[in-house]
């Protein structure tokens, strides 16, 4: 989107739009934005492996004050999918020179409704979306982040179970190939071996690229009362605990 002025006209993206900005629709328009609660940077990335405690993790951070907390948002891991003609329907180049914008103004979207003067705003994203942490990074460098993980094979046997947004790329080599860098054909793999690659790649971008602040938390620890250091690694005063401890137990049990 390009605007440029000249004189007293506006044009965008070519098109002279000053005319249709006078208008009272547009002064209305203007002011109901004007009036929108500034929207906060995110106070915290989690990450996770998947089936690995992070939905517990969000309704612990729900039930804090002022907390507004978006989980897995869809627009935002369609934009962290890589560039491929099965699964985004713009050209690499083009895709490259717009990505980043539009991860930014996402972001900034996702984060209204806001909690108010000094509200915190959690984002988590798909596991998949780990393999991306060097772009996310690059992006917000500050922001803390929580990656989860848990035992592999505990993972595997619950997407085994319930399945998960990455295997349904099992048998579509070319995308698979994309997203986790390999040049193996996935669809050759059987589900074991194809589950534990992604898996270990999920874990080695979270190795690589988590960068400071960050804090890597196992899911045995974190049912555990590991949630308490989160708290505390986020910033969270310890005189609101006893909100999240009531949601915490009733989510596990």
């Amino acid at each position: 989107m390009h605007l440029r002025f000249e004189g007293d006209r506006v044009y965008l993206d070519g098109e002279d739009i000053s005319d249709e900005l006078r208008q009272e629709e547009a002064g209305v328009r203007a002011s109901r934005v004007a009036a929108m609660p500034p929207v906060p940077a995110p106070s915290a990335f989690i990450f996770h492996i998947s089936r690995c405690g992070s939905t517990l993790l969000c309704n612990v951070l729900r039930a804090m004050r002022d907390t507004h907390v978006v989980a897995e948002p869809r627009p935002l891991s369609t934009v962290l999918t890589p560039t491929t003609a099965e699964g985004w329907p713009y050209s690499e180049d083009e895709c490259e020179r717009q990505r980043d914008a539009l991860l930014r103004r996402l972001v900034l979207r996702l984060g209204q409704p806001t909690t108010g003067p000094g509200g915190r705003y959690v984002l988590k994203f798909s596991s998949y979306c780990a393999m991306r942490l060097d772009l996310i990074r690059a992006l917000w460098p500050r922001v803390p982040v929580v990656f989860l993980v848990r035992d592999p094979v505990e993972v595997m046997v619950s997407n085994f179970s319930r399945g998960s947004a990455w295997q349904g790329i099992w048998r579509r080599p070319v995308q698979a190939s994309e997203m986790f860098g390999w040049v193996e054909n996935s669809a050759a793999m059987s589900r074991e071996e194809f589950s534990a690659r992604v898996i270990g790649r999920l874990c080695h971008m979270a190795t690589l690229y988590r960068g400071a602040p960050s804090l890597v938390m196992d899911y045995r620890e974190l049912v555990s009362g590991g949630w308490r250091r989160i708290l505390g690694f986020l910033g969270y005063p310890r005189s609101e605990e006893h909100t999240s401890e009531l949601q915490s137990r009733e989510t596990i049990s």
